[in-house]
């Protein structure tokens, strides 16, 4: 945006926020797809993190789409968590809230249809260093991902739908980030955690080939069909093999 748009649009974000009633919380990617942005979720952030330092600007009710506290910052993020808990609201012991219960509506649009934010979970799959990725119907290379159940919690989701969607039984290494999508005017945020193979089930032959694919970390990387989906990809490979190098593969690491 250039300098004066994007000034507008911050009060924007700030007449938005403001409309956050006490004991709700919205995402960053919920006020961008509000405001009819919805790849300017980073954006939303920026705009938050520019006010000053007294503002009636409830800047503490927007957190990321998993449910938590994302400022980097320990003072700052402390002081959300206490704004947030003061407001009613309840964190789990990893510091989750639960948006089922919390995650505002948005203000009210008579005579129109309110565009959904729907949570997803799924999995960067390792398997003996390569990586697992799904086939759509459209011949999209994914990640395999999917729906939280009621009481699931976001990585637990994700260790579900990988092995629904792949037949693999996995482990968590950490989380890799999240992706943003919009979908028939809904916005779709998908929370990914890396994880490594732990068991192949019978249903893992049913998949193999047919709607999941095992590529080399350089295949994958390759692939994979979605600008953001690469940079996770990109992400997570780096983290997984500093942390198993005996598994980094030539030529699957992309430049920095």
């Amino acid at each position: 945006m250039a300098r004066r748009t994007s000034r507008n649009f911050f009060h924007q974000v700030y007449d938005l926020v403001s409309q956050i009633p006490p004991g709700k919380v919205a995402t960053y990617g919920q006020i961008a797809l509000l405001l009819g942005h919805p790849q300017a979720a980073r954006t939303v952030g920026w705009a938050l993190h520019t006010l000053p330092a007294k503002t009636n600007v409830p800047w503490q009710r927007v957190i990321n789409a998993a449910g938590r506290i994302s400022i980097p910052e320990p003072p700052e993020a402390h002081e959300q968590l206490v704004r947030l808990q003061e407001e009613g609201i309840i964190f789990d012991e990893r510091g989750y809230i639960d948006l089922r219960r919390y995650l505002w509506d948005g203000p009210s649009r008579r005579g129109r249809k309110q565009a959904a934010e729907i949570i997803q979970a799924g999995g960067i799959v390792f398997l003996d260093g390569d990586v697992v990725l799904r086939r759509t119907a459209k011949g999209e290379f994914v990640f395999p991902k999917g729906h939280v159940d009621p009481g699931e919690s976001l990585g637990d989701a994700a260790l579900r739908e990988v092995e629904e969607e792949t037949g693999l039984v996995c482990h968590t290494l950490f989380e890799a980030g999240e992706v943003e999508f919009e979908l028939q005017g809904d916005q779709y945020h998908v929370m990914l955690y890396a994880m490594e193979v732990v068991k192949e089930t019978p249903d893992w032959k049913k998949h193999k080939g047919r709607d999941a694919f095992r590529f080399s970390q350089a295949e994958a990387q390759k692939k994979v069909s979605f600008p953001e989906s690469q940079r996770v990809l990109r992400d997570a490979l780096r983290r997984f093999c500093r942390l198993h190098p005996e598994k980094a593969q030539s030529g699957g690491l992309a430049p920095k």
